[in-house]
Order: structure tokens, then sequence, then C-alpha cells
């Protein structure tokens, strides 16, 4: 027997998000997530393998000298390990929309139109919660 799935499928993205004048200034408030980033590529091989040789030492050395009691801390050690290591820019391109309001508008968009319904960010290690959730809400009103 055949049977017919509804045409109401959720799909649902997480990632981090900032929103601020400069895209610096945005992945700068989410350091404490990117940082994460480098642990996450190193714990799958196809990942790993991918990884430009330029950040391959560079990220070595972060997964070594990550402090898990420090994990997600705003301005924590983690968090200038990026800065210290040269890693900010290249690990925030992943799971990361980070930049001006028109930035972020454009990619929420870009999802909404491959069918994302809703878009989940993380907040617990964000530097600027209050000013992104201003401004996704009014993102979201512009989407609507």
């Amino acid at each position: 027997m055949l049977v017919a799935l509804p045409n109401c499928t959720d799909i649902i993205v997480t990632g981090y998000c900032s929103i601020r004048p400069t895209r610096e200034q945005a992945l700068n408030d989410l350091k404490a997530f990117i940082v994460c980033n480098g642990l996450a590529v190193t714990f799958n091989p196809l990942l790993k393998a991918q990884i430009p040789a330029e950040y391959r030492s560079a990220i070595e050395e972060l997964v070594q000298r990550y402090d898990t009691t420090e994990h997600v801390i705003v301005d924590g050690k983690n968090s200038q390990l990026l800065d210290e290591l040269g890693l900010l820019d290249y690990l925030g391109q992943f799971d990361t929309i980070a930049g001006t309001p028109e930035h972020v508008s454009s990619v929420l968009q870009g999802l909404k139109d491959r069918g994302v319904s809703t878009f989940v960010i993380n907040m617990p290690g964000h530097a600027d919660r209050e000013n992104t959730m201003r401004q996704l809400a009014q993102i979201r009103g512009e989407l609507s």
C-alpha cells in the first residue's frame, strides 16, 4: 500500500548567528561557538582531510589546547585561541551566519527559498544576545 506524505514537512536548521555593522564584529560575538568548529572538523575523517594545509597545524594546536572547563565561555581562553592561531575567519565559515542585517537577511531568505521553515540559533555563549534577537525579530517580520 502506498501512503501519501503530508505536504507540511518542517525543515529546521540550526547555526550560530550574529548581526552587527561588520562581519568582523559579528564573528567576534560568536568566538565561543566558532572555536568548537575547530574540534568538530577533526572528529570527522572526511572533514579533517579537507582542512587546507595552511590551517592544519593551527587546528591541531587548538585541539590540544582546548580547555573543556571553558566550553562556550564568552572571551574565555578557548575564544582567544582563534585570534592567537589565526583561525577565526576560516572556522567562521562553518555553521555560522555573521554580518550586517542585510547579509543575514539574504542568507535567511535563501534558507527560506530552499524550504527551511525554522532557523534555531545557539545563544549561551553569544556575546551580544539581545541585539541579535531584536534584529532577527525584525528580519523575520520582513521575510514573512
